[in-house]
């Protein structure tokens, strides 16, 4: 199994979920489950990419239900700081311009302030 530490934050509008190591078929679902209980808090979902090494086809495959359910809800879903990695792989994908991520979880916090969602939306 590949290793993967989930963590999350709640903002005052939405929730900073922050993956640490790699995403694969041995533990997508983990990720999948803590972008879906972030959603039942409300607000919007935002990503930490930072430390995310890897994201195999299985985790971009969470990443894209998750989004196209935020954006179904009509709520935002950022994508912070990517690593480099999962940087090339949005890129190659043609996903880059579509989930249009952030250089910085605060760049995300300011896109989320500015969306004009009351808060716990």
């Amino acid at each position: 199994m590949t290793s993967l530490m989930l963590t999350s934050e709640r903002v005052p509008r939405g929730t900073v979920i922050r993956p640490c190591g790699e995403v694969d078929a041995t533990n997508a679902a983990a990720l999948a489950a803590a972008l879906d209980e972030a959603r039942h808090h409300g607000g919007a979902l935002i990503l930490d990419l930072r430390e995310l090494g890897f994201l195999d086809s299985t985790g971009l495959k969470a990443l894209l239900t998750a989004y196209n359910l935020a954006k179904d809800e009509g709520r935002g879903f950022h994508l912070a700081d990517p690593h480099p990695h999962v940087h090339r792989l949005l890129q190659i994908t043609g996903l880059l311009p579509v989930l249009r991520p952030h250089s910085s979880v605060e760049q995300a916090l300011r896109a989320v302030a500015g969306e004009g969602l009351p808060a716990g939306a």
